[in-house]
């Protein structure tokens, strides 16, 4: 069969290791450049797979699929923050009994390969690694899912076996059980915090939970997931008082204070924090509203739209991002 399409989609396929023969080559550029000017670059690694990715098709016995190449569940995640019924992906699970048949090769040249690319990867929903919502594959939505144990210190233990330590950073949000944590902490795994997140108002309404992240730990304003903070700022302020008036108190603002001088003070917040990495979007530097948002969780449509041109990362802005880098002991 492989041989088959190589002969009559010899075309399409051309097109396709031209155009990655390109993006390699000017990336690979980039790379280097950014190590010489020691910057280091974090790739992030989807958990999942597409169902019509080369990998799915190369090898199926990788994922649990059906006699006609189906899936038999979907990925997802339970009702949760962004969704009452939950994100249903359609990714197709894994068989985790194959891969853990041979040492997890698969997973060991996937990571290999982009190593030559970044000089540290993001695993995306590391807490799958533990246990991961298995949705029946003709549900409409993420409701009817349940959880199921993934491979867990197995998994780990062949990467520290094969790789050796590599630098990993763990996306932990979302539904995290002590058993998540302590693999994560098993191997000394930083974890991620959303500044907005870890704000609420104390039950007793006295006070704020206000946000205290451990050291070992890459600290944002926001993700790829979130609004922008001046979106959120501006959101909370209307719909969520509470919630504004604990961002108030955790940057030592007044009430007065304008928008952007509160984005900013959160910025720095976040930069004096006691966590490994603080991680700033540029939107956020940029003091961008709700229209600069990368994506918005569930939905299909308007996202990943956003793009930075050039003209706004100016010499001004380097002086600003530099001095709250100096002023909070940042290097």
């Amino acid at each position: 069969m492989p041989q088959f399409f190589l002969q009559h989609l010899e075309t399409e396929i051309g097109f396709h290791r031209f155009v990655q023969y390109i993006f390699f080559s000017q990336w690979d550029k980039l790379h280097r450049h950014a190590t010489a000017k020691g910057i280091k670059i974090v790739g992030d690694l989807p958990i999942f797979i597409a169902h019509d990715s080369a990998d799915v098709w190369a090898f199926p016995r990788l994922c649990s699929l059906d006699k006609r190449g189906l899936p038999k569940t979907c990925a997802g995640v339970p009702p949760d923050y962004f969704s009452r019924t939950g994100q249903r992906w359609g990714n197709p699970h894994y068989d985790w009994t194959q891969h853990a048949a041979d040492d997890y090769s698969w997973w060991i040249r996937r990571l290999q390969w982009l190593f030559r690319s970044v000089d540290a990867i993001r695993i995306d929903h590391f807490r799958g690694f533990e246990a991961f919502w298995e949705i029946p594959a003709r549900a409409k939505t993420a409701i009817r899912g349940k959880w199921v144990k993934g491979p867990a210190a197995n998994f780990f233990n062949a990467l520290l076996r094969q790789l050796g330590e590599i630098p990993i950073l763990a996306e932990d949000l979302g539904v995290i059980t002590p058993e998540v944590v302590k693999l994560k902490e098993s191997y000394f795994l930083p974890g991620m915090a959303i500044m907005p997140f870890l704000i609420w108002p104390e039950p007793d309404g006295n006070g704020y939970h206000l946000p205290d992240p451990q050291p070992n730990t890459f600290y944002y304003t926001g993700t790829h997931d979130n609004d922008t903070l001046l979106g959120w700022l501006k959101f909370v302020k209307v719909k969520q008082p509470e919630l504004y008036a604990g961002a108030l108190a955790y940057a030592h603002a007044s009430p007065d204070i304008p928008l952007q001088e509160l984005v900013r003070a959160l910025v720095e917040r976040v930069m004096s924090s006691a966590a490994r990495v603080a991680m700033i979007p540029a939107q956020d530097w940029l003091c961008l509203d709700t229209d600069a948002r990368m994506n918005l969780p569930g939905t299909r449509a308007g996202n990943w739209a956003w793009r930075l041109t050039g003209t706004e990362l100016t010499t001004e802005l380097a002086q600003e991002i530099r001095a709250v880098v100096v002023k909070t002991a940042r290097n």
